[in-house]
């Protein structure tokens, strides 16, 4: 009994360190520190995910808050950047609107093109090549036509008749027809008296031949055709009103008694112009002429 006793005696005063209950106590601040150590680490990952979480508001992205250079050519969307965006003048090749060019080759709209190939409109282009409309051309030049044949005989007090072929020109109000031309003439016998000019005729209608020239009086020059075949040269210039006309060399034989008949070919042009003519212009008066040539 004895012996029992100090065995239990001797349990309960064992050293302590020893047996499963004082491991137990070395472990229990180890456990502690780690549990703490995983709290702090789990509330920072759950803060992080709740940082990257957050979503931007509608509209709050700003010009302040874009670095310069951040939008770059492949971030923006195909067709995304139209017309209605662009600055005026911004982008110059190509452009559908070209106000001031020095060459537009394909411009809708050209206002002061200096060289507008195909503009639909050209205001105040100086060379307008295909323009449907030019409005104010620098050389003010609208069409051109020229005249070359043989005259034929003129015969006697015949007034004036074309000598030989002519050009047909269309007009508007307003636009001047002028013309250059000479046609050798001559006689096979005596001599003849011509005045020689430069004629305009309706290209339909009644064919009534009239001068060019209307505002100069006797707008012809007065010389004789002989034996000796000469040119005899004629210019003018006339605004013969809207329509379509023929123009060309015209010759009076005023003698009643002598044919013109040693001719050759006429040579001349006429062209249509936006210019108003002044008096004087068109071959000289009667009796100031020299024989053979106008002025």
């Amino acid at each position: 009994m004895r012996q029992l006793m100090m065995r239990r005696r001797g349990s309960q005063t064992a050293t302590p360190g020893t047996g499963d209950d004082a491991h137990r106590r070395r472990r229990l601040p180890t456990s502690g520190a780690a549990l703490t150590v995983s709290i702090v680490a789990l509330v920072v990952a759950m803060g992080g995910s709740a940082y990257a979480g957050i979503t931007l508001g509608k509209n709050s992205v700003g010009t302040k808050q874009l670095q310069k250079g951040a939008v770059t050519n492949g971030k923006i969307a195909k067709g995304a950047v139209g017309l209605g965006k662009l600055k005026t003048g911004l982008v110059v090749p190509n452009a559908l609107h070209a106000d001031t060019a020095d060459s537009a080759t394909n411009a809708t709209n050209a206002t002061n093109a200096t060289n507008a190939t195909n503009a639909t409109t050209a205001t105040s282009a100086t060379s307008a090549t295909s323009a449907t409309t030019a409005t104010t051309a620098a050389n003010g030049f609208v069409s051109f036509g020229t005249f070359n044949g043989p005259v034929g005989t003129i015969p006697v007090s015949s007034g004036f008749v074309f000598a030989g072929p002519t050009t047909t020109l269309t007009t508007t109000a307003g636009q001047t027809i002028m013309a250059s031309s000479e046609a050798p003439l001559g006689t096979l016998a005596t001599t003849a008296t011509v005045e020689v000019s430069i004629c305009k005729s309706p290209a339909t209608g009644t064919p009534a031949l009239t001068l060019l020239d209307t505002l100069t009086p006797d707008g012809y020059s007065i010389s004789v055709a002989t034996t000796t075949r000469i040119p005899f040269a004629a210019a003018a210039a006339g605004a013969p009103g809207a329509g379509t006309w023929k123009i060309g060399e015209c010759v009076n034989n005023t003698s009643t008694t002598q044919a013109v008949n040693n001719t050759d070919y006429v040579s001349g042009y006429a062209y249509v112009t936006t210019g108003s003519p002044v008096p004087g212009s068109s071959a000289v008066k009667p009796g100031s002429a020299t024989p053979g040539h106008g002025s």
